[in-house]
Protein backbone atom coordinates (compact mmCIF):
# COMPACT_ATOMS: atom_id res chain seq x y z
CA UNK A 1 0.00 0.00 0.00
CA UNK A 2 1.81 3.59 -0.96
CA UNK A 3 1.96 5.86 1.97
CA UNK A 4 -1.30 8.32 1.27
CA UNK A 5 -3.34 5.30 1.26
CA UNK A 6 -2.25 4.06 4.52
CA UNK A 7 -2.42 8.05 5.20
CA UNK A 8 -5.81 7.68 4.33
CA UNK A 9 -6.77 4.56 6.33
CA UNK A 10 -5.65 5.87 9.72
CA UNK A 11 -7.16 9.57 9.47
CA UNK A 12 -10.43 7.64 8.97
CA UNK A 13 -9.67 5.26 11.83
CA UNK A 14 -9.28 8.26 13.81
CA UNK A 15 -11.78 10.55 12.69
CA UNK A 16 -14.41 7.33 13.63
CA UNK A 17 -12.90 7.07 17.44
CA UNK A 18 -13.61 10.69 17.54
CA UNK A 19 -16.41 11.30 16.27
CA UNK A 20 -18.43 7.60 17.22
CA UNK A 21 -16.04 6.02 19.70
CA UNK A 22 -15.99 2.23 20.51
CA UNK A 23 -14.34 0.42 23.13
CA UNK A 24 -12.31 -2.62 22.66
CA UNK A 25 -9.27 -3.21 20.38
CA UNK A 26 -7.90 0.36 19.26
CA UNK A 27 -10.63 1.91 20.98
CA UNK A 28 -11.13 3.88 23.55
CA UNK A 29 -10.59 2.90 27.55
CA UNK A 30 -13.07 2.32 29.94
CA UNK A 31 -12.04 5.14 32.29
CA UNK A 32 -13.35 8.20 30.62
CA UNK A 33 -14.99 8.66 27.49
CA UNK A 34 -14.42 10.68 24.38
CA UNK A 35 -17.26 13.05 25.55
CA UNK A 36 -15.56 13.27 29.59
CA UNK A 37 -12.37 14.39 27.35
CA UNK A 38 -13.92 17.15 25.05
CA UNK A 39 -15.50 18.70 28.30
CA UNK A 40 -11.81 18.46 29.53
CA UNK A 41 -10.40 20.25 27.25
CA UNK A 42 -13.09 22.56 25.48
CA UNK A 43 -13.23 20.79 22.14
CA UNK A 44 -16.08 18.74 19.92
CA UNK A 45 -14.51 16.61 17.49
CA UNK A 46 -17.78 16.03 15.71
CA UNK A 47 -18.35 19.78 15.23
CA UNK A 48 -14.41 20.43 15.00
CA UNK A 49 -14.85 23.36 17.12
CA UNK A 50 -13.21 24.59 20.13
CA UNK A 51 -14.10 26.49 23.05
CA UNK A 52 -12.85 30.44 23.16
CA UNK A 53 -11.01 29.52 26.51
CA UNK A 54 -8.95 26.20 24.51
CA UNK A 55 -8.30 28.98 21.80
CA UNK A 56 -6.92 31.23 24.48
CA UNK A 57 -4.13 28.63 25.33
CA UNK A 58 -5.81 28.27 28.65
CA UNK A 59 -4.66 25.34 30.83
CA UNK A 60 -7.73 22.56 31.14
CA UNK A 61 -9.82 21.54 32.65
CA UNK A 62 -12.39 23.93 30.60
CA UNK A 63 -14.93 25.54 32.70
CA UNK A 64 -18.23 23.63 32.63
CA UNK A 65 -20.38 24.90 29.46
CA UNK A 66 -23.54 24.21 28.04
CA UNK A 67 -23.81 21.37 25.57
CA UNK A 68 -25.21 23.91 22.86
CA UNK A 69 -21.64 25.74 22.97
CA UNK A 70 -20.39 24.36 19.78
CA UNK A 71 -23.30 25.23 17.21
CA UNK A 72 -22.58 29.11 18.65
CA UNK A 73 -19.16 29.18 17.52
CA UNK A 74 -18.58 30.96 14.19
CA UNK A 75 -16.37 31.45 11.38
CA UNK A 76 -15.38 35.71 11.66
CA UNK A 77 -13.42 37.69 8.82
CA UNK A 78 -11.77 40.79 10.12
CA UNK A 79 -10.11 43.58 7.86
CA UNK A 80 -7.93 45.79 10.21
CA UNK A 81 -7.10 48.53 7.96
CA UNK A 82 -4.62 51.31 8.87
CA UNK A 83 -3.81 54.48 6.99
CA UNK A 84 0.51 54.49 7.40
CA UNK A 85 0.44 57.78 6.32
CA UNK A 86 -0.55 58.49 9.89
CA UNK A 87 2.26 56.55 11.63
CA UNK A 88 5.59 57.32 12.80
CA UNK A 89 8.15 56.34 10.03
CA UNK A 90 9.57 53.99 12.58
CA UNK A 91 6.53 51.78 12.15
CA UNK A 92 7.09 50.99 8.18
CA UNK A 93 10.55 51.77 7.67
CA UNK A 94 12.33 48.68 10.14
CA UNK A 95 9.33 46.85 11.46
CA UNK A 96 10.07 44.00 13.61
CA UNK A 97 6.60 42.80 13.95
CA UNK A 98 2.82 44.27 15.01
CA UNK A 99 0.69 42.85 17.81
CA UNK A 100 -2.70 42.09 16.11
CA UNK A 101 -5.59 41.39 18.55
CA UNK A 102 -9.29 41.10 18.06
CA UNK A 103 -11.30 41.68 21.33
CA UNK A 104 -15.19 41.13 22.91
CA UNK A 105 -16.93 44.19 23.96
CA UNK A 106 -15.64 44.03 27.35
CA UNK A 107 -12.26 44.23 25.55
CA UNK A 108 -11.15 40.55 26.22
CA UNK A 109 -8.95 39.17 23.65
CA UNK A 110 -10.60 36.90 21.28
CA UNK A 111 -8.04 36.27 18.69
CA UNK A 112 -4.05 37.03 18.48
CA UNK A 113 -2.42 36.24 15.36
CA UNK A 114 1.05 39.11 14.86
CA UNK A 115 2.20 40.61 11.79
CA UNK A 116 5.45 38.96 10.92
CA UNK A 117 8.30 41.16 9.24
CA UNK A 118 7.82 39.36 6.71
CA UNK A 119 3.99 40.08 6.03
CA UNK A 120 4.66 43.68 6.94
CA UNK A 121 7.19 43.88 4.04
CA UNK A 122 5.16 42.42 1.84
CA UNK A 123 2.05 44.92 2.40
CA UNK A 124 4.51 47.62 2.60
CA UNK A 125 5.81 46.97 -0.78
CA UNK A 126 2.50 47.94 -1.93
CA UNK A 127 3.41 51.07 -1.81
CA UNK A 128 -0.33 52.46 -0.87
CA UNK A 129 -1.47 54.85 1.55
CA UNK A 130 -3.34 52.30 3.45
CA UNK A 131 -2.23 48.58 4.97
CA UNK A 132 -5.41 46.08 5.32
CA UNK A 133 -4.11 42.52 7.34
CA UNK A 134 -6.70 39.85 7.11
CA UNK A 135 -7.57 37.93 9.92
CA UNK A 136 -9.59 34.75 10.19
CA UNK A 137 -10.91 32.53 13.13
CA UNK A 138 -13.22 30.89 15.27
CA UNK A 139 -15.09 32.34 18.44
CA UNK A 140 -18.49 32.00 20.10
CA UNK A 141 -17.92 36.12 21.25
CA UNK A 142 -18.91 38.66 18.68
CA UNK A 143 -15.72 40.50 17.82
CA UNK A 144 -15.95 44.34 18.65
CA UNK A 145 -12.76 45.85 17.85
CA UNK A 146 -9.07 45.33 17.37
CA UNK A 147 -5.89 46.72 18.20
CA UNK A 148 -2.20 46.93 16.39
CA UNK A 149 0.71 47.56 18.36
CA UNK A 150 3.98 48.10 16.04
CA UNK A 151 6.87 47.30 17.01
CA UNK A 152 10.04 48.67 15.83
CA UNK A 153 13.99 48.07 15.86
CA UNK A 154 14.99 51.77 16.32
CA UNK A 155 12.10 52.91 18.59
CA UNK A 156 10.47 49.64 20.68
CA UNK A 157 6.46 49.48 21.06
CA UNK A 158 4.81 52.70 19.55
CA UNK A 159 1.44 53.76 20.04
CA UNK A 160 -1.20 51.22 19.65
CA UNK A 161 -4.03 51.71 16.89
CA UNK A 162 -7.28 50.98 17.87
CA UNK A 163 -10.48 50.70 16.19
CA UNK A 164 -14.19 49.18 16.67
CA UNK A 165 -15.71 46.38 14.21
CA UNK A 166 -18.64 47.99 12.25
Amino acid sequence: MAWHERDAVSLAKVKRLLTEPWKGRDGIGIARTVADYEAYAGVSFGHRRVQDYTWQNREPPNPPADSGWAERVRDHRIEITVDIRQLPDAATKDPIMWYVGCHDSNGRELYRQDASHKELADLIALNRDRITIVRQFASSSVPASWTVLPLSASVGWLEPIMDVIP
